[in-house]
């Protein structure tokens, strides 16, 4: 089957910005913890006013760039719908048996974190007080890199057509 190039550059540009926005916002609460004489700034970007909307944003960016992944892999855009829906382990493990194969070595394990806050939509409609998260300087540079590997693939599937 070949790639949906349209609906997997389309699902690339909204997660790659997903993680831009992630990461502007951490910046942004970094920035405001520090002005405000924080000693551990990075904890309160993590969990502080801004969180909830970083760790959204995290999961939904997560959640795309892997769909867009398996589309440029060859996968069936109904098995977006159908099957994957939300759930990050499904969306990497379709990716993988379709080929995909990251350098990020512990993306499986930042994934295991975040599924369940994302899939049952806790950053948007509140849940438990405390949720387990992997660090923001674990998780972004990771978003980062799987960026840049599904827009590299992305980038060679344009000018090979």
């Amino acid at each position: 089957m070949l790639p949906d190039l349209e609906l997997a550059d389309d699902l690339w540009t909204r997660g790659t910005s997903h993680a831009l926005s992630a990461k502007a916002l951490t910046d942004q609460a970094i920035g405001e913890a520090t002005a405000q004489g924080a000693q551990d700034a990075s904890q309160l970007a993590f969990n502080g006013k801004y969180s909830v909307s970083i760790h959204l944003l995290i999961g939904y960016a997560f959640e795309l760039l892997l769909k867009a992944e398996f589309l440029l892999l060859g996968g069936n855009p109904e098995t977006l719908r159908m099957e994957i829906k939300h759930d990050l382990l499904q969306a990497l493990d379709a990716a993988e048996r379709s080929g995909f194969q990251s350098a990020i070595s512990d993306l499986r394990w930042i994934l295991q974190h975040i599924r369940e806050p994302h899939h049952n939509h806790q950053f948007r409609y509140g849940g438990p007080d405390k949720i387990q998260m992997p660090g923001l300087e674990t998780t972004l540079p990771a978003l980062e890199v799987l960026a840049k590997e599904v827009g590299n693939h992305l980038q060679n599937s344009l000018a090979s057509r």
